[in-house]
């Protein structure tokens, strides 16, 4: 239905924003200098080159939810061809950068810009192939949020508890 896809929009975009906000304000307290050994990056250097990952992660994370449109109207194999080339202009532009600038927050600003706009042409795309699918809250309800909340939250632990235990000893022999 609309609305689940509207609510997952709303729902992915508020808790990416309120992501990308705590991250902001973390990553100018935290001594990356200190922590990361990196001569050649100060500490707000490294904050920004932070800020500017996290702020691609949410695009990526809106990305994916185009996919998913990609995905439900039967159009999975040019979602996943058309995502895959995102992600070969992502390191492609990056790495060009990376070469030219030799400087993190550009480099990082580099994959911010590709991103963006491979998402916006993505999603564009989307609207041609799917023009029923449409980005936005318009038609949410809070009932239908009320009940997809309990599923949203169990998919959640779920994720979060493969990633505890694909990565949990790892980290606990590392330390």
């Amino acid at each position: 239905r609309i609305d689940s896809q509207l609510l997952a929009v709303l729902g992915l975009t508020s808790a990416s924003l309120a992501a990308l906000a705590a991250a902001s304000v973390l990553a100018w307290w935290c001594p990356w200098d200190r922590w990361l050994h990196i001569a050649s990056l100060t500490n707000k250097g490294a904050a920004l080159t932070v800020i500017l990952l996290s702020a691609y992660t949410v695009v990526a994370q809106q990305g994916a939810l185009a996919e998913s449109g990609f995905r439900c109207d039967g159009n999975f194999v040019l979602g996943t061809v058309c995502s895959m080339f995102l992600r070969i202009v992502d390191v492609t532009v990056g790495t060009a950068v990376a070469v030219v600038t030799g400087s993190l927050p550009a480099t990082a600003l580099a994959y911010l810009i590709a991103r963006t706009g491979g998402t916006l042409c993505y999603a564009a795309l989307l609207h041609h192939r799917s023009p029923w699918l449409s980005f936005g809250v318009r038609h949410a309800r809070w009932e239908t949020i009320r009940m997809l909340a309990a599923p949203a939250a169990g998919f959640v632990i779920l994720s979060l508890a493969q990633a505890i235990v694909l990565q949990g000893f790892a980290l606990m022999v590392g330390a």
